[in-house]
């Protein structure tokens, strides 16, 4: 009969906690140049909520709480979550991670809008794709902690500042199954 020992025991442990915490979102980036793309990175991250930077701010009266996830290449997928008292609509984005030695800063301009279809599931207002979210009640609010993405779908990206409306620079592609996690406030207690 084969004995564990509590270091093995606790390391079996560890590792369980961190499987069951951990989640994975894969994706591609191009630029797009001219009538085509280049492949800039593509990746799976694997990540847990302890990963996410989450921000407050304040916007046209609001309290927003910014949840962005840094994919380590240059470039962060995330949105920004008001809580609602019940979401019907949710926008998500992909930006710019600009370097330390960048002059310019601008993360640039993203917005891929879903509308609720029913129940936790939401349908991507321009172009195809669908997610299921979960959401965390906090007193009066519904804050979203985690959305799966239901089939491959597009962010786009335009990262130059003076583009006009429409004008894209990049895209990233998502693939089914990545999910996104997210403490539910910037309240470490939640």
């Amino acid at each position: 009969m084969k004995r564990f020992s509590a270091r093995s025991c606790a390391g079996f442990v560890l590792a369980f906690s961190f499987s069951v915490l951990a989640e994975s979102f894969s994706y591609e980036v191009y630029a797009l140049e001219g009538s085509g793309k280049r492949l800039l990175s593509k990746g799976q991250k694997t990540y847990s909520r302890t990963d996410v930077r989450v921000t407050t701010e304040t916007a046209f009266f609001t309290v927003m709480v910014r949840k962005e996830l840094d994919l380590g290449n240059g470039f962060s997928v995330g949105f920004s979550d008001d809580g609602k008292a019940a979401v019907e609509g949710i926008g998500l984005w992909m930006h710019r991670v600009p370097g330390t030695n960048e002059a310019d800063k601008f993360p640039g301009f993203s917005w891929e809008w879903y509308n609720r279809a029913s129940g936790g599931t939401f349908r991507k207002l321009q172009g195809a794709g669908t997610i299921q979210i979960q959401t965390q009640k906090i007193g009066k609010w519904e804050f979203v902690t985690r959305i799966g993405f239901l089939d491959q779908t597009i962010f786009r990206l335009s990262a130059e500042r003076g583009a006009n409306p429409g004008e894209t620079s990049h895209q990233m592609l998502i693939k089914k199954g990545s999910v996104l996690i997210f403490p539910p406030t910037a309240d470490p207690t939640n």
